[in-house]
Order: structure tokens, then sequence, then C-alpha cells
């Protein structure tokens, strides 16, 4: 059954699978912040947002943006499978299970906080980008 889910494979007791969730979604999050804020930077310099996410999709941020370019491209955030609030879920998730401080993470809470509280909770998770980009 869980193969219908792309591939699996066992990473340890009970409990690492969702420990490591928690650590992939972090990334995941913390990659959407960087990229509101490089699409930010990009319109305040008036840069075409068509020219930079094609110029991004080969860098360190292609994989984000390869996964959502439609999305920001267009400005159409219809929700899936994982929204904008399921990601500050996770995100506080993953601040609870910190022995340590983590101030990207403590920042980009309050950035999608403020993108949910501006009616975007139930959107995918990428409106978070073009929130920060534009706010």
């Amino acid at each position: 059954m869980l193969s219908l889910f792309g591939s699996t494979h066992r990473v340890g007791g009970i409990g690492t699978a969702t420990a490591l969730k928690t650590v992939v979604n972090l990334g995941l999050t913390l990659s959407t912040a960087a990229l509101g804020e490089v699409l930010r930077l990009g319109s305040d310099l008036g840069i075409d947002r068509n020219l930079l996410l094609a110029e991004l999709s080969d860098g360190a941020l292609g994989s984000i943006v390869n996964y959502k370019r439609p999305m920001l491209a267009d400005d159409l955030f219809t929700p899936a499978a994982f929204t904008l609030d399921a990601m500050i879920k996770d995100l506080r998730i993953a601040m609870g299970a910190a022995e340590r401080a983590l101030p990207l993470a403590t920042t980009t809470l309050a950035m999608a906080a403020e993108a949910s509280d501006a009616g975007h909770g139930g959107d995918d998770f990428a409106s978070l980008a073009a929130y920060y980009a534009t706010s």
C-alpha cells in the first residue's frame, strides 16, 4: 500500500519517520521563505518574474522553483495537499522539537503567520513565497 505514495524504506525505530518528516518539512519551509525574499529583491530591482524564475530553476533554489513554477508565474495558489497552514503547523512542531534555537524558523514562522492572517492559510504553501515577495 505504501508503495503507491512513492519509494519507501525503513528509517529507524518508532518515531524516526516522524522526526525525519519534521526535518524535511523544515527545509522545505525555509527554502520557500528564501525564495520569497529572492523574488522580493528581484521585483525591487525591476527583474521580470518569469526571467528570474527561469534563472533560479538551475540554481540552489531550483528544486522548489521547478516544483511550484506554474503557481509562482501565475500567482494562482490553488490549495494542494500541503497548505500554508499545514506548513505553519509543521514549522511549530520542528521548533518545539528543537533542543536549540532555530532563528531562521522563528523568522519564517512570523512571515508565514502574517501570510496566513492575510488570507493565504488555505492556499498552497508556495503562497508564502509570493506573499513575501509582494508584501
